[in-house]
């Protein structure tokens, strides 16, 4: 009888035992947080090779697409929640393709993508300049883009780091006379420049969609700038231009046109990649990562060109383009007279 009472005992103490595991596990599982992910962008694809995504942070669009490139929702980051950078995002666990834009929320950019968006796919999706007869003159918002496959698991929390490019580029382009030569000063009113490009409309891969008329782009800044001497006298002026561009591709051939405005002549007209590229990149592009696509990666780090060109004045008061500089390199050329 008292064995039989110990064995009641013991079981009933179990029993009980095992229904405060099974609330304890109940409870712990309703008090514990659902699990968050969190998207962080990066922008290191520059010349530095460091983030500098605070520095340029500014409105985001993401377009969140399935696995196979269905369209599910659209996400549209303010600045300041862009700068913060930990973007909360509310997904089942799952495999995503995520696209992002900066700078549609700006009157520089419209994002092209169907009205109905419930069976659209990620490929009905680009951003075009917003251009007004096919002419761009103004200084225009920084255009980001990223797109990244990202898979968000099942019963973890995830942090993912999110890149982006720059596709903006700002020219600086500069006309003073050769050092031989600094009593002659150039009006920023007797030239006229511009970049001729097929690069207005980025498909949703940000390649260039070439079928596209081209855009010029115009300066939307144009003066002088005086050089001194050690007195403070001005010795020659400079004729100063500023514009921005689209993305450079290369293997396309955007044209740089310099032209006097009283005689009409064409002062130059170049392949601005091909010139680009003249410059002694070699050591830029030894530190490429992408060893197939090195010239490539080049123009996407680098977002800034000041160019520089040399003349002096021949016997007849020409003037005659005898070299110029790119980023601070050196480049003789074929000189061409005006």
């Amino acid at each position: 009888m008292r064995r039989s009472a110990y064995i009641y005992s013991v079981s009933a103490v179990m029993g009980l035992v095992f229904s405060l595991l099974l609330a304890a596990c109940s409870f712990v599982h309703e008090v514990l947080p659902p699990c968050e992910h969190y998207l962080h962008f990066v922008y290191d694809y520059n010349m530095k090779f460091a983030d500098a995504w605070q520095h340029e942070a500014d409105q985001v669009s993401l377009f969140i697409f399935d696995e196979e490139g269905n369209y599910l929702k659209e996400m549209n980051i303010s600045a300041e929640e862009a700068r913060r950078n930990n973007i909360l995002l509310d997904l089942q666990p799952g495999t995503y393709q995520i696209l992002a834009w900066t700078g549609l929320n700006s009157d520089d950019y419209l994002c092209l993508a169907p009205a109905d968006r419930t069976n659209s796919r990620i490929k009905d999706y680009s951003v075009r300049m917003n251009a007004e007869a096919q002419n761009v003159d103004r200084d225009l918002v920084p255009l980001f883009y990223g797109m990244q496959t990202v898979t968000i698991p099942d019963a973890a929390t995830s942090d993912i780091r999110f890149p982006l490019m720059k596709d903006t580029n700002t020219f600086r382009l500069i006309i003073q006379a050769d050092a031989n030569n600094t009593s002659s000063s150039v009006p920023s009113d007797e030239f006229e420049f511009s970049i001729t490009d097929n690069n207005a409309l980025l498909a949703y891969n940000n390649t260039a969609v070439t079928e596209e008329l081209p855009l010029t782009y115009s300066p939307y800044y144009l003066g002088d700038g005086d050089i001194h001497d050690p007195e403070g006298n001005v010795v020659l002026t400079t004729t100063c231009a500023e514009l921005n561009t689209n993305r450079l591709i290369y293997g396309t051939h955007p044209r740089l046109t310099i032209r006097h405005k009283t005689t009409g002549k064409v002062w130059l007209n170049v392949d601005l990649i091909e010139y680009i590229m003249l410059m002694p990149t070699e050591g830029s592009l030894d530190k490429m990562l992408d060893r197939e696509h090195p010239q490539q990666e080049y123009l996407d780090r680098e977002d800034e060109y000041v160019i520089v060109f040399f003349f002096t004045q021949s016997s007849n008061g020409n003037m005659i383009n005898v070299r110029i500089t790119i980023n601070g390199w050196t480049v003789r050329i074929n000189n061409i007279e005006m």
